[in-house]
Parts: structure tokens; sequence; C-alpha cells
């Protein structure tokens, strides 16, 4: 399944045809309202992340991380965000990061997605914030910001 973001309105789609290589097309199998002012969808990136979407939502100010079942599996609304504009899960060796455009702010905000588990071993695990996620830091931008795009890079 796979989820994609309509203003208000996300629509639930089976793709597994696609998936499994049968070449059938996809198929309409839902809607629902998940927020207000949908400015971004991302897709996950790396495992365990891969099947995950995650919507910015700009008119409630908060970030929703939905399922290949589209069900919401998680969600951040904090008040340091002032205008999310778009966000990225990024996975790393040992740590799922979410990284938060915020336009009015002219910022980019990182939490932490879970704990630390390099090699599949819990190291390191912050008091998670409502949500799941943990604040990692600011940096502050020249001017709005409009995008975000991470990579792993040595």
């Amino acid at each position: 399944m796979a989820t994609v973001g309509i203003p208000h309105l996300p629509i639930l789609f089976d793709s597994t045809g696609l998936m499994s290589g049968a070449g059938t097309a996809p198929s309409r199998s839902s809607t629902y309202s998940l927020c207000n002012n949908p400015t971004d969808v991302a897709y996950g990136s790396g495992l365990p992340l891969r099947d995950e979407m995650l919507f910015t939502c700009r008119g409630d100010r908060k970030f929703v991380v939905v399922g290949p079942d589209g069900v919401v599996q998680r969600t951040l609304a904090d008040n340091r965000v002032g205008d999310p504009v778009a966000g990225m899960i990024t996975s790393t060796r040992s740590a799922c990061v979410l990284t938060v455009a915020d336009y009015q702010e002219q910022r980019l905000l990182n939490y932490q997605d879970g704990p630390l588990k390099p090699w599949g071993d819990e190291i390191f695990s912050n008091q998670p914030e409502p949500g799941g996620f943990v604040f990692l830091g600011v940096l502050e931008l020249g001017g709005p910001a409009v995008a975000v795009s991470a990579a792993q890079v040595p």
C-alpha cells in the first residue's frame, strides 16, 4: 500500500501488483482526513523507515508519520516549530533523524526518532517526548527554509 496526499484528503492505494511484478495498476482502497494544509510528503529512506511516509501539516503545525497500511504511526507537534513547510526522516547507521524546515523562523530543526542502535544493539536512548521524538537542535539559516533533503556522506 502507498499513501498519497491531496489537500486534506490522503488516499490509500493498493500498489501490491507493482511491487510483486504482476504489472497490475494501483487501485484506490480508501480516503481519510489527516490534517490541515499538507505542504510536503516525504518517504522514509533506509530501514526501518522505507515503508513510511511523512506528511508536513502546515495548517496544524505538526508532522504525521503514516505506515504502509495508511495508519498514523506517530505525530510530532512542537511549539519550537513556527511554520513547517517540509520534513524528511533519514536513517543513518545508528539513528533515525527527522529534519524539519521552518519557513517563518528561517531555520532547520532536528529530532531523534527512536533509540541509537548501531549493529542492532541499543547503546543510547534519550527520553522521548510525546510522539516518540527527541529534540536535538537547531540550525539558523540566512533566509526562509522551503525544502529539506539529507544524505549520509562519509
